[in-house]
C-alpha cells in the first residue's frame, strides 16, 4: 500500500505526492459514488495542474483540493475545535478564548462578523431612512445576508448553537419582513396599525415566534438525547414503577400474614401452616430481591407430610398458649 491514511503532510515522500496530486479527484459527491462504483476509469489524471517536481506546490496544491472537497462534501472530516495542543494556542486561549472557543477553528474569525452585524442593526441602521419602510427593509436585508452566511458554513462547534443561532436570525427576518408590510399598508407609515383579525392573528404568531427562541435549547436537549441516554430513562422509569409495585406487594403480603396467624392462633392445632401466608409468593419476587420472612414460602418439591407436621405442632402451641392465657 502506497499510503495508509495515517501519514501527515510533512511526512508524505515525493511519491506519495505525485501520487496524490495525479488521483482524479471527483468534484462532486455523486461523482464520488460512481468512482467507488467504477475506479478504473478515474483513477489517474493525466495532466494534474500542479508542478509534479516541486515538492513545495504539490503540498499546498493537495491541501487547496482537501479544503474543497471537505467543502463539497466528498471528504468527510471531523469537527475542528480549540484543544490548546500547541503553547501559542493555549495562550490564545488564556488570553481571548471568549471570542473564538465557540467556533470551529477554520471560522475563528466569525465573532467579528457577529459583532459587525450587531453593530449596524443596532447603531448604524437608526441613521438610515429614520422612520420609512425602507429602514426595516436595510434591517430586513442585513439578517437575511447573515442568515444565509450562517446556513451555508455553520460555523459553531456545537451543532447545536448553530441551529439556534439560524432559528433565531429566521424569527428575526420574518418580524422585520411583517412590520414592513404593517408599515406599507398602514395610511400612515409612522403610526402602523391593525384593523383586521388576520393582522391580530399574524401579530400573535411572530410574537409566539420570538418567544419560542427562549425553549429551543430545551427541545434540543430532548430531541438529540441519544439512545443510551433513552435507555437510562426507560430503565429508571422501569425501575421506580417495579420498586411501587413490589412495595404494595409486600404490604399485601404482611397484611395476608397477620391475618392468617392470628387465624391459627384461634383455631389451635387443626390448622396446618399453609395457605394466605404463602399463596402469592412467588419466584420471580425472590430473584427481584422482595424480602419475605424466612421460612414463609412453599416450596412445592418438599413432602407435605413434614409442613403438616410443622404447621400442626405450631398452630397447637399458639392455641394452647391462647387457652392458658384464657383460663388465666
Amino acid at each position: 500500500t502506497l499510503i495508509t491514511g495515517y501519514e501527515t503532510l510533512d511526512e508524505l515522500n515525493e511519491e506519495q505526492l505525485i501520487a496524490l496530486c495525479t488521483h482524479k479527484w471527483p468534484n462532486s459527491v455523486r461523482e464520488g459514488h460512481e468512482h467507488h462504483d467504477d475506479a478504473s476509469d478515474m483513477e489517474v489524471d493525466a495532466e494534474p495542474d500542479v508542478d509534479l517536481k516541486d515538492s513545495v506546490q504539490m503540498t499546498r496544491w493537495i491541501m487547496a483540493r482537501a479544503r474543497r472537497l471537505a467543502r463539497i462534501g466528498v471528504l468527510a472530516t471531523p469537527v475542528l475545535v480549540w484543544d490548546g495542543a500547541t503553547p501559542q494556542e493555549q495562550m490564545a486561549i488564556d488570553r481571548i478564548g471568549f471570542l473564538f472557543l465557540a467556533y470551529q477553528v477554520q471560522y475563528w474569525y466569525f465573532e467579528v462578523i457577529e459583532m459587525f452585524r450587531k453593530l449596524i442593526m443596532t447603531s448604524v441602521i437608526v441613521f438610515v431612512y429614520t422612520g420609512t419602510p425602507a429602514q426595516l427593509a436595510a434591517g430586513m436585508v442585513v439578517s437575511s445576508i447573515a442568515l444565509v452566511f450562517t446556513v451555508k458554513i455553520r460555523p459553531f462547534a456545537n451543532s447545536r448553537l448553530s441551529t439556534l443561532q439560524i432559528y433565531a436570525l429566521g424569527a428575526q427576518v420574518i418580524t422585520l419582513f411583517y412590520g414592513l408590510m404593517l408599515q406599507v399598508n398602514s395610511p400612515d407609515p409612522s403610526h402602523p396599525t391593525t384593523s383586521s383579525n388576520v393582522d391580530l392573528l399574524i401579530t400573535y404568531l411572530v410574537f409566539w415566534l420570538n418567544f419560542s427562541i427562549v425553549f429551543v435549547p430545551f427541545f434540543q436537549h430532548f430531541l438529540s438525547a441519544d439512545a443510551d441516554y433513552r435507555n437510562k430513562l426507560e430503565k429508571r422509569w422501569s425501575d421506580w414503577k417495579w420498586r411501587k409495585s413490589s412495595k404494595s406487594k409486600l404490604r399485601a403480603r404482611r397484611g395476608s400474614q397477620t391475618d392468617s396467624m392470628v387465624m391459627l392462633g384461634t383455631i389451635g392445632g387443626r390448622q396446618t401452616w399453609k395457605g394466605d401466608v404463602t399463596h402469592d409468593v412467588t419466584e420471580g419476587d425472590t430473584e427481584h430481591g422482595a424480602r419475605v420472612p424466612e421460612g414463609h414460602i412453599h416450596d412445592d418439591s418438599s413432602e407435605e407430610g413434614a409442613e403438616s407436621a410443622e404447621g400442626s405442632a405450631v398452630g397447637g402451641a399458639w392455641g394452647r398458649a391462647e387457652s392458658g392465657e384464657d383460663e388465666g
